[in-house]
């Protein structure tokens, strides 16, 4: 067996791989979804280590890049993403193997630190690897109950050009708390050209730009708010009028309860936090380099800000 990185013409068995060994699950693999995600993501390719033996790819092992911000600095990191090892070589180590060997190139990069929100299987791993938990993402929910227009169709695609010159106007929003460094062309990328949701927004075109998607779930339908970003420096959004719009689309479209990320930056009406934070995403981080320590500010959930879309789908 060895490992080597991966190239471009690997891309279809890699596919092929991550559907034998994890199926279809939520996330259909695709060619698009897979160029889109680690091809064309505007923080740059991902480190890719594929494991092979008798000249088939049995491993994979896939840090995503992304870059976090806040008032004094950018931060570089990785996140720790798609994992698939063919069954017929699973409980072999080769998982362990394949990240330890990706954390070293990682450190030759000088990456600032790398961070997952992994599941309850995979957690004890990456503890044992120098993982440390972080916390539990504080996901806020609020019940609508509207079944009545359940049935109506979902809205259909953004309309681009007026998505892209709405986003022009997006302010920074360094902080003394981490933020995704949401610049013109991570927008984009994240919420117009994804193959895979249909993402929509609200605007007032002069004050905010919240950033949606409606997801059918076993329950009925979420009105996820993936951002909420400002576009003025001046002028103040108002809460009342965009709660407003909220509740249009929640009535339209029969939302049975709606999604938002606890901000300390915004506040929303009638949201809370789910008391059962156990069932919530836990995200854990470790530093790149085992000659280095993780700033403390990293290491304190209230030192970062983050939203829903940063953190779902990858």
């Amino acid at each position: 067996m060895k490992f080597r990185k991966a190239i471009s013409s690997d891309i279809p068995l890699i596919i092929n791989l991550l559907k034998i060994s994890l199926g279809e699950q939520r996330m259909p693999k695709t060619m698009a979804f897979w160029n889109w995600k680690h091809i064309e993501n505007p923080f740059g390719e991902s480190l890719l280590l594929l494991a092979e033996s008798n000249n088939q790819i049995i491993g994979l092992r896939a840090f995503m890049k992304w870059e976090w911000e806040d008032q004094n600095r950018t931060w570089k990191a990785l996140r720790a993403v798609d994992t698939a090892i063919h069954p017929d070589y699973q409980g072999k180590g080769i998982f362990t193997k394949l990240t330890r060997t990706l954390l070293l190139q990682a450190a030759e990069e000088n990456y600032d630190f790398i961070y997952n929100t992994p599941n309850k299987n995979s957690l004890p791993g990456y503890l044992k690897m120098g993982w440390q938990k972080l916390g539990h993402l504080p996901i806020q929910v609020q019940l609508n109950l509207n079944f009545k227009n359940s049935k109506v169709p979902l809205p259909k695609a953004t309309d681009a050009n007026t998505f892209i010159n709405i986003c022009k106007k997006v302010k920074n929003r360094k902080n003394t708390r981490l933020s995704t460094n949401n610049h013109l062309n991570f927008l984009i990328w994240r919420y117009l050209y994804c193959p895979q949701f249909n993402y929509q927004f609200l605007t007032d075109e002069n004050t905010y730009l919240l950033i949606f998607r409606i997801k059918e779930t076993a329950f009925g339908r979420e009105f996820r708010i993936l951002d909420i970003l400002t576009l003025s420096e001046n002028k103040k959004i108002n809460f009342i009028l965009l709660n407003k719009e909220i509740r249009k689309i929640q009535l339209k479209y029969g939302i049975v309860y709606s999604s938002f990320m606890k901000s300390k930056r915004i506040s929303l009406p009638k949201f809370f936090t789910l008391p059962f934070s156990a069932f919530l995403p836990l995200m854990t981080l470790r530093k790149v380099s085992d000659n280095t320590d993780l700033p403390y500010q990293l290491l304190d959930i209230n030192n970062w800000d983050f939203t829903l879309g940063d953190m779902e789908l990858f």
